[in-house]
């Protein structure tokens, strides 16, 4: 807070002058008289006022506004006594010129019957003459009549299947959400950290493949994106990635002189036996 003295007349001597009674910064608000000595006699006597503390505005809710009434609120930063003090409230429209639209003592304002489009607001602090800084500025904007996607739900992940994946390909599928406008996909693999694998910008893809070549455990979670805001994460669904070893390749069999000479001892004797059979058939008759 900032002290301004305003003196009533002239001091004839300027030296070894007093204020009474001493002054504490966080005590003076509006406009005070004190005294002024030199010694013990007394000479003169001063307004002392304060230039407010400047207010901060809160944010505006709901944003979109949808039937155009907007409470715009602010925090206290002066007292109120006998003097002239409070705020006054600014709007600008449309990116136009700030126009004071209210003089109020209290911390919230409402502005009514607003037509569809953007307002800025911006209030400052008085006490008597002086004027704190100019607060920060919030934006909202009015859309009467406008439908206004309400901000999703959160999905449901469905059990991922095969669970353990032999070959980590891994196919997500989460529920559709009729307010969302797209998903992200998020993946860990530890369940702490995770990773944004995808945005899918469509509202009906509910599905994404993730490829892993490691094994061991592998954690998703989807958001549903919003036009004004996104849902919280779905449920947790996780995986177990683990890949079958290669068989083993086993060397073509090979032909030996031993095995092929079995093979055509074996085919001699077949022939051998056939031929005897049928002389013993003749040799009956």
């Amino acid at each position: 807070m900032v002290f301004v003295l305003m003196f009533l007349g002239s001091i004839s001597n300027s030296r070894n002058v007093n204020i009474s009674p001493e002054i504490s910064q966080g005590e003076i608000h509006g406009q005070n008289e004190y005294k002024i000595s030199t010694g013990n006699r007394y000479v003169q006597s001063l307004s002392i006022a304060s230039i407010p503390a400047t207010p901060a505005l809160d944010p505006i809710v709901p944003n979109p506004n949808i039937d155009g009434t907007v409470i715009i609120r602010w925090t206290r930063t002066v007292q109120f006594d006998m003097f002239r003090n409070g705020y006054e409230v600014y709007r600008s429209t449309n990116n136009g010129a700030w126009i004071k639209i209210k003089e109020t003592t209290g911390t919230a304002y409402k502005d009514e019957n607003l037509a569809n489009g953007d307002y800025v607001y911006k209030v400052r602090a008085f006490e008597g003459a002086f004027y704190s800084v100019f607060s920060n500025v919030r934006t909202v904007s009015v859309k009467q009549y406008v439908y206004v996607p309400p901000i999703p739900v959160e999905t449901t992940i469905s059990p991922i299947i095969p669970n353990p994946s032999t070959d980590g390909i891994i196919l997500v599928k989460w529920a559709v959400i009729s307010d969302a406008s797209g998903y992200e996909l998020y993946g860990s693999s530890d369940g702490v950290s995770y990773t944004k694998l995808i945005t899918l910008n469509i509202n009906f893809i509910t599905s994404y493949t993730d490829v892993r070549s490691l094994d061991g455990t592998y954690y998703y979670k989807v958001i549903c994106k919003g036009v004004y805001g996104d849902s919280g994460f779905s449920n947790v669904e996780s995986v177990i990635v683990a890949t079958l070893p290669p068989e083993p390749i086993l060397p073509p069999a090979t032909s030996s002189p031993i095995n092929t000479i079995m093979v055509l001892l074996v085919a001699g004797m077949s022939i051998i036996g056939v031929i005897v059979g049928l002389y013993l058939l003749r040799w009956r008759k």
